[in-house]
């Protein structure tokens, strides 16, 4: 029975998508992950907000932390909130639920978050609320 649809793959076609294919994982680890980052945002669930942080390469990223803000704050120095996630492991998706009380605002719309981290080359990294990626040179402390 043909279970190629009709098709044959020659052991060198396979040969060569393996190569390819392996050498595309291995430039997303070198170069790649880093200028993709990491994404986050807020969503409203059962009375809360639940904050969620995804890495969709193939690398950790380290030291995350989410800043929050209120919708009616957010020309302020500080956030209202910092949550510290930590590691966020290689294309996971991790989430923490804070009170609403907390990101609550006058103003309607959703908190609106920034992220800072680290990659693995010790390079430090922010997705500002505007969803730009830039490197930092100086982190803000967090506990």
């Amino acid at each position: 029975m043909d279970k190629n649809g009709g098709i044959d793959f020659s052991v060198e076609l396979l040969r060569r998508w393996k190569e390819d294919h392996e050498l595309r994982t291995f430039t997303e680890l070198s170069i790649g992950t880093s200028e993709v980052g990491l994404a986050g945002w807020c969503e409203e669930a059962s009375g809360k907000w639940k904050l969620f942080v995804k890495n969709p390469t193939v690398a950790p990223f380290y030291d995350c932390v989410v800043y929050g803000y209120r919708v009616d704050h957010l020309n302020e120095p500080f956030a209202d909130i910092e949550v510290v996630f930590g590691t966020i492991p290689p294309r996971q998706t991790i989430d923490d639920t804070i009170d609403f009380e907390k990101l609550e605002s006058k103003m309607f719309g959703f908190p609106i978050i920034e992220l800072e981290y680290t990659d693995s080359e010790g390079i430090d990294w922010r997705r500002d609320r505007f969803g730009k990626l830039s490197k930092i040179d100086f982190r803000r402390p967090f506990d």
